[in-house]
């Protein structure tokens, strides 16, 4: 790509390039390395605004570094839409070898790179992998393709009458279960306090109506709620909101960064048409006054 030039990308021994994190160790060094198959940076748009981001200050820089400073070594962090596991790396290598994740991701090929990610940076022992989509209620649901490997949404969430793909995106059927069946299958992470991430392009409501014991069991630090272009307008644009009336009657405060690479401080939440994520804190974690 041409962006190569400035970007520094680690040469793996398998023939792929590696995408060095923005978070360092204290001696300087990334906290972790992205495996990346090098023809995607050129032709994948996500994989290729993933490379530029990071490379420039850290994709998503604004949230994860929220989580950064808030994680604790016997949290759990669930990572529901966890693509390659830029959010995962990020969480897990904040506390090495202590702090738990679940990476619950559908597509079966970001999957296999969601298993890499991982190995590559000796995490396999904190981070299990949910090969699986999350919503309201168990089934299964048609996962429709978006724009390389980013995007997928189920039975097609993410397309809109305003926001359309320019040929018809491959389909195929995946499991789907929800958040409070996941947990309850896992008794040992029972007194974990949790911090959950939920990006999965239209499907945020359904997380989280799927999620009501979770929610209503008092261990919910944090939610980061991503509010894309599926929550424009109405009916979902109202239903989003319906979502964060529900969350905030259970003791939850919304609060948005200003922009959506921009650190500073957390600011009040109202709903509008604007993309963002959505920080929701439980009344027992105070925000910092500045995140840096």
């Amino acid at each position: 790509m041409s962006d190569q030039t400035t970007i520094n990308l680690l040469k793996l021994p398998d023939g792929e390039v590696g995408l060095q994190s923005v978070f360092k160790n204290d001696d300087g060094t990334s906290r972790f390395v992205l495996p990346l198959p090098t023809d995607l940076i050129e032709n994948d748009p996500g994989i290729r605004y993933l490379v530029i981001n990071e490379s420039r200050g850290g994709c998503e820089y604004q949230t994860r570094r929220f989580l950064d400073a808030h994680l604790g070594p016997a949290d759990l962090f669930i990572d529901v839409g966890a693509h390659w596991g830029l959010f995962t790396l990020t969480a897990a290598s904040c506390h090495p070898d202590e702090l738990t994740v679940l990476a619950i991701e559908p597509d079966p090929h970001n999957v296999a790179r969601l298993h890499k990610s991982i190995a590559h940076n000796k995490l396999t022992e904190q981070v299990e992998v949910l090969p699986c989509a999350v919503g309201a209620k168990a089934g299964t649901a048609n996962l429709v393709g978006g724009l390389g490997t980013m995007g997928h949404s189920l039975e097609g969430a993410a397309y809109t009458t305003d926001l359309q793909p320019p040929t018809t995106p491959p389909s195929h059927v995946v499991p789907v279960q929800t958040l409070d069946q996941i947990l309850a299958d896992r008794p040992a992470l029972a007194d974990k306090r949790v911090f959950l991430k939920v990006d999965v392009e239209g499907s945020e409501v359904d997380v989280l109506e799927g999620a009501r014991a979770l929610l209503a069991s008092g261990r919910v630090a944090a939610m980061v709620i991503e509010k894309g272009k599926t929550y424009q307008a109405d009916p979902a644009l109202s239903a989003f909101g319906a979502m964060l009336d529900r969350v905030r009657a259970q003791g939850f405060q919304c609060f948005h960064f200003k922009g959506h690479q921009q650190p500073g401080p957390l600011l009040p939440y109202e709903l509008s048409n604007q993309d963002c994520d959505v920080v929701c804190l439980s009344s027992r974690l105070k925000p910092l006054p500045h995140y840096e």
